[in-house]
């Protein structure tokens, strides 16, 4: 061992590093289950068909500005997690 750094141990992200990735992203939004207390979220807006076919290889003349939006798929409690979201992004 060197540098004080033990195999196998998981270091947590800088939370400025974090913190200025998060200011980056637009907006999170919210698309609910109707059951079960799950749910979506993305950045900016949910990514459309044309997303999915072109990353499915199918070749779409529609061509999106910039990257696809992230999502987080079938997260509990969505209303919570896009809040505190929202928080961290001020």
């Amino acid at each position: 061992m060197t540098g004080g750094h033990r195999a196998g141990r998981n270091r947590r992200p800088f939370t400025r590093r974090t913190e200025a990735y998060l200011s980056t992203l637009a907006p999170p939004v919210v698309r609910d289950r109707p059951r079960g207390g799950t749910g979506s979220i993305a950045f900016g807006e949910f990514p459309g068909l044309a997303d999915a076919l072109n990353e499915a290889g199918v070749n779409v003349n529609r061509r999106r500005r910039g990257p696809r939006p992230i999502v987080l798929w079938h997260v509990a409690q969505p209303d919570h997690v896009r809040g505190v979201i929202a928080q961290a992004q001020r």
